[in-house]
């Protein structure tokens, strides 16, 4: 493999990891107005 493509990997990865973290927070805030 390319460097490219493992440092796409690691990248993608982490971003998911971020996302589902950061998804029950912004949830959490959004929800009160929608309400």
């Amino acid at each position: 493999m390319t460097t490219i493509k493992i440092i796409m990997q690691i990248a993608a990865q982490v971003l998911a990891y971020i996302n589902s973290c950061v998804n029950p927070i912004l949830y959490a805030f959004l929800s009160d107005p929608f309400r």
